[in-house]
C-alpha cells in the first residue's frame, strides 16, 4: 500500500480555498436578510413597518431590471382582514430623481390561506396608497408621481398563482385585483403567490415620501 503524503505548502492551499469557500457560502446567505418592523431596508433609505401575520424578508442580491432587490413576503391568514405594508422615506433627497428612479424594487409574497371560518377567495387585492402625495403637472405617463406597480415590465413581468388568467393589467397602476372571474378559488390550506412584482416609488427634493402596500383577500360568497 502506497502512502502520500501532503506537503506543508498545499496543506496551507487547501485551508486558503476552504477559508474561501466558506465566506463565499456566508456571504451567499445573508444575502437574505429577515426583517422586523421599523428596519431599513438594507442598501436604500426607506424603512418599512408592518405587523403580524405579515413576515417580510429582503434579498439584497436578486435585483433584475435597476432594483434594489427583492421584497419577500411569507404570510399565514387567518382571516380575511386587510394587511398594511408601510415604507417611509428616511432622509430628504437635495434633488428630484429621473423618472425612471427612486425606490424601486421587487415583491415577492406566498399567502397562505389558513382562515378559522374555512372561507375559499375569490382574488386578491393588492393596492399602493399614497400618504405623501406630490403635484405634478403635467403627470407623467409611465412612471407617475404617485406609487405604482409595473406589472409587465419587461424585465420583471409579474406572475400570479393559481389566477395565472388573470387579464392583463394597466401598466403603470396603483391597485390590482387579482382573479380569473371565479373559475379558480383559492381553498384553505392552499395559497396565493405573487413574483416579479415591481414597485416603484420616484423621489423629490426636500420631500420625504410615504406610502403603504394594502392587501386583501377577497373571500367568495360561500365559504367552504
Amino acid at each position: 500500500m502506497t502512502n502520500y503524503r501532503v506537503s506543508p505548502a498545499l496543506r496551507i492551499v487547501i485551508v486558503m480555498i476552504f477559508l474561501v469557500l466558506t465566506a463565499i457560502a456566508g456571504t451567499v446567505q445573508a444575502a437574505v436578510t429577515k426583517l422586523k418592523s421599523g428596519d431599513t431596508l438594507p442598501g436604500t433609505k426607506w424603512k418599512v413597518e408592518f405587523d403580524a401575520p405579515v413576515t417580510l424578508e429582503f434579498d439584497d442580491q436578486t435585483k433584475p431590471n435597476d432594483t434594489v432587490g427583492t421584497l419577500i413576503e411569507t404570510t399565514d391568514r387567518l382571516d380575511s382582514k386587510e394587511t398594511m405594508i408601510t415604507f417611509t422615506q428616511t432622509e430628504k433627497p437635495t434633488m428630484n430623481s429621473e423618472v425612471c428612479g427612486g425606490l424601486r424594487l421587487i415583491f415577492q409574497a406566498k399567502v397562505t390561506n389558513n382562515t378559522i371560518n374555512k372561507e375559499s377567495w375569490f382574488g386578491y387585492l393588492l393596492e399602493l396608497i399614497d400618504d405623501a402625495p406630490v403635484a405634478e403637472d403635467p403627470p407623467h405617463v409611465v412612471h407617475p408621481a404617485w406609487p405604482h406597480f409595473h406589472p409587465n415590465a419587461k424585465a420583471s413581468k409579474a406572475t400570479f398563482k393559481p389566477w395565472d388568467q388573470f387579464a392583463t393589467p394597466n401598466d403603470p397602476t396603483k391597485d390590482l385585483f387579482i382573479h380569473d372571474n371565479g373559475q379558480t378559488l383559492v381553498a384553505p390550506g392552499q395559497a396565493f403567490e405573487v413574483s416579479n412584482l415591481l414597485i416603484h416609488e420616484r423621489h423629490f427634493a426636500d420631500v420625504l415620501r410615504k406610502f403603504r402596500l394594502r392587501e386583501k383577500p377577497v373571500p367568495a360568497l360561500d365559504p367552504v
